[in-house]
């Protein structure tokens, strides 16, 4: 949203934020709000375009979704979720560690928790490894619950993947409060980089896609109305102090403006 807001700004538009969660009826009444006012296009942040969004538009309101893909060729600005998922987890394969869990998104996420997870199953299919799937929504409130569903399918894992970084704090808060280290005993990996990320200890390796840039981007596809195809945009690693080799110990911090490592 802030990518949006400011990419408008600078255009001399004005961006109308509304919040609607999952609640259908909230979207619909926004896209006749905004129908009404003639807004110059629509933004849609982790909501596909279904038929019923552009019936509630109509034919002349150009329309873009960001941080989420059909893959239908449907006018987007994402990330590569699948790949991303499989790089995050040849990036811990690559650290040594062969028990590594899984902490899904919401299962009914088709366009982001099963590409990503998807992306992991690949990874350690390859490797030889045997998956440990545990069941989350994104938010922080089930990273606990999904500790304890992976410990109890493998109480030997040594690295888990978080499909968020709310739940990979979760995780991390977990593991300390059950006497375990992180990352001696168990390495961590979030997704996204939010600022959540850093609001631990210790701080969160996580798979970053590029928000605020996406949100710039939808602005200037919008905009620019006649170049409304899909676009990926890159992913990267970003490793912090919550990921190590298996049993290893983590390197001092790095000094305070020390640029992070990314691979």
């Amino acid at each position: 949203m802030q990518g949006v807001e400011e990419e408008a700004r600078e255009r001399v538009y004005a961006a109308m934020v509304g919040r609607t969660g999952a609640k259908s009826a909230y979207i619909a009444g926004y896209l006749r709000t905004l129908r009404t006012y003639r807004a110059a296009g629509v933004i849609l942040i982790s909501a596909v375009i279904t038929p019923e969004t552009r019936q509630l538009l109509g034919p002349n309101v150009p329309i873009i979704s960001v941080a989420i893909s059909d893959k239908s060729g449907s006018p987007s600005v994402a990330i590569d979720d699948e790949q991303a998922a499989y790089d995050a987890t040849r990036h811990l394969l690559r650290l040594g560690h062969r028990r590594i869990g899984l902490l899904t998104g919401d299962p009914a996420s088709v366009y982001v928790a099963q590409p990503r997870k998807r992306g992991y199953l690949r990874a350690m299919t390859e490797a030889c490894c045997t998956p440990v799937t545990a069941t989350g929504s994104f938010f922080y409130e089930s990273g606990a619950n999904g500790v304890d569903e992976l410990l109890q399918q493998d109480a030997g894992l040594t690295a888990i993947f978080a499909m968020s970084d709310e739940m990979g704090a979760a995780v991390v808060n977990e593991l300390q409060r059950r006497g375990l280290r992180v990352p001696e005993d168990v390495s961590v990996l979030g997704f996204d980089n939010t600022s959540t990320s850093l609001h631990v200890n210790p701080p969160l390796s996580t798979m970053a896609q590029p928000l605020e840039e996406m949100g710039r981007m939808a602005v200037k596809k919008l905009l620019r109305s006649r170049d409304l195809g899909p676009k990926i945009m890159p992913h990267r690693l970003i490793e912090r102090g919550s990921t190590a080799p298996p049993g290893s110990t983590p390197p001092s911090p790095a000094p305070p403006g020390t640029p992070e490592p990314t691979s």
